[in-house]
């Protein structure tokens, strides 16, 4: 990352600034998959009793908006800093033996850096490094261990896109992202003639494939 930035920054500096709008918003429609690693443990009494791990897959929507700024833009290279929020339209669920599964991603924030180059007649390309939180929904129902939990889960993203200035207002981009959220343990016990404790470590990632629509201010 930051030798791709340094780059772009030794370009931009030795380039001519440009009459360039300095601020801009945009709206996003995604298409993701997300995948969850799903790391299973339970102790009976005390004594590791069974041991798994398995991937939760779905697909789904989101759409979002973001904001940002041209911290700099000259006529060949631009570094921009852009904040984001998304929303996502779908849920996990599955059954096994005992036990109902969910995990769902409500919504996601965020800040991006964005450094790129134009690469003439209305085209640009550029790479995205992203700082994310996301709001998670994880819950298991039925006869044994139960827990329902609704954390914030920090992560990064790397990404990459194109984009076509239809003029000098508006901009079309496509946009590939990876999404990588930190490990959640989770820890639930269900007490009886024995004492169980389920221990779940589930780590989300998400790739995710965006168009948007990107107005700049005059």
């Amino acid at each position: 990352m930051a030798l791709v930035v340094i780059m772009i920054l030794l370009t931009a500096v030795s380039g001519k600034a440009q009459d360039r709008e300095s601020s801009y918003i945009g709206l996003n429609l995604s298409l993701f998959n997300s995948t969850i690693m799903d790391s299973f443990t339970r102790h009976i009494n005390g004594i590791l009793n069974e041991r798994s791990t398995f991937e939760d897959d779905y697909k789904g929507q989101s759409g979002g908006i973001y904001f940002g700024y041209k911290l700099i833009d000259t006529k060949s290279a631009f570094i921009h800093l852009q904040a984001h929020v998304n929303l996502y339209h779908k849920e996990f669920s599955t059954e096994t033996p005992n036990s109902t599964l969910t995990r769902k991603l409500s919504y996601s924030f965020g800040i991006d850096l964005q450094p790129g180059f134009y690469v003439g007649s209305g085209f640009l390309c550029y790479f995205n490094f992203s700082a994310e939180a996301g709001k998670f929904k994880f819950s298991k129902t039925g006869t044994s261990t139960t827990y329902d939990m609704e954390p914030p889960v920090l992560g990064y993203g790397l990404g990459a896109g194109i984009g076509y200035q239809v003029s000098s207002s508006v901009c079309l981009k496509l946009q590939y992202q990876y999404n990588q959220y930190r490990t959640t343990e989770i820890a639930s016990t269900l007490v009886g003639i024995d004492t169980t404790i389920d221990y779940a470590e589930l780590s989300p990632r998400y790739d995710i494939f965006m168009l948007a629509l990107q107005y700049n201010f005059r």
